[in-house]
């Protein structure tokens, strides 16, 4: 009977053992990009499951992946922007630890600067 204490003991602290604490962290807290548009990668370093959320209205970029439960590269594809206004997004990750986002923001073209004039 003893034996079977020890064992289940020591059965039950290596289970312990092998939880690993929940983390969920981005390499960024924000994308910024030019008129042109292009791709840029965030790293996410997990060991749960975690869902993008990308708010219906942004068309102007996608994701690579919009879930997973591991360590992933996501990449951001944001289109040419004509606007000269900026245009910003929030890009959500649900998790089991809660939400964290980042923006994404993307300037419009640079006017071209004016000769000076000779009065």
């Amino acid at each position: 009977m003893k034996k079977l204490l020890l064992i289940l003991s020591a059965a039950l602290a290596l289970a312990a053992c092998n939880e690993e604490d929940p983390i969920f962290t981005l390499s960024t807290e924000e994308l910024k990009f030019d008129a042109n548009g292009g791709t840029q990668t965030v790293f996410i370093s997990t060991n749960r499951d975690w869902t993008a959320q990308v708010p219906q209205a942004d068309t102007w970029y996608t994701v690579s992946v919009t879930s997973g439960n591991s360590d992933t590269e996501v990449t951001v594809t944001v289109e040419p922007y004509e606007d000269a206004t900026p245009r910003t997004s929030t890009l959500t990750f649900d998790t089991s630890l809660g939400l964290q986002s980042f923006k994404i923001t993307q300037n419009g073209p640079v006017p071209p600067e004016q000769p000076e004039s000779s009065a």
